[in-house]
């Protein structure tokens, strides 16, 4: 028995090493995806949302096929959310623009701006989270209305959980901008795992 149970350790290890590897691989691969199809402005909601519907499968190891899985939810997420996704972009520019505007005036008039605008940006990047947590496990007959409508009332349920992931987001994109690299393994899976989070802790 004692012979058994050593000769059953590595194997067991070499078990678990490949199921990390391969979730690894896995989550990996969305982020690459998600790069290849986010050229263009309008797919980049599209593509976080089919990365954060592909994320609970990449995890669990439950899905063969983690691409098709991808290409499946980016198809549904271009056909009912690309209007949502060009109202982010657009909001996204908008709000970078007036923080830059209001960063570079006079006192106090800065301090009156900025006061607005931050915690404008707060919950907005909050509802955002939120949405993403929402649409991870939503129907696939659930409209952007009803998955917003829950996304509000998820930040307004959790609203420590949110603030948590707004100060995450925050140091994440403060280290992008020290290490613009990261862009490229970070860009879809840090929101998304802040979501993954934001979702967990709601049940």
């Amino acid at each position: 028995m004692a012979e058994r149970g050593a000769a059953g350790t590595p194997a067991r290890r070499g078990e678990t090493a490949f199921s990390v590897l391969s979730t690894i691989g896995d989550v990996l691969l969305l982020q690459v995806l998600f790069l290849l199809t986010c050229v263009g402005v309008v797919t980049i909601i599209p593509g976080a949302i089919a990365v954060q519907r592909a994320l609970p499968e990449a995890l669990a190891q439950e899905h063969p096929a983690i691409a098709r899985l991808y290409w499946r939810n980016l198809r549904w997420a271009v056909r009912n959310f690309w209007h949502f996704g060009l109202g982010v972009c657009v909001v996204t520019v908008v709000l970078v623009f007036s923080l830059l505007f209001w960063a570079s005036a006079g006192d106090p008039i800065r301090l009156i701006g900025l006061g607005v605008l931050v915690p404008v940006a707060g919950l907005l990047v909050a509802l955002y989270l939120a949405f993403l947590a929402v649409v991870m496990t939503s129907a696939w007959e659930t409209g952007p209305r009803q998955i917003g409508r829950e996304a509000w009332l998820l930040v307004q349920r959790k609203p420590l959980h949110a603030a948590g992931s707004i100060l995450l987001l925050s140091t994440w994109l403060l280290l992008l901008a020290r290490l613009p690299t990261l862009v490229l393994v970070g860009t879809a899976l840090v929101p998304a795992f802040l979501a993954w989070w934001l979702a967990r802790d709601s049940r």
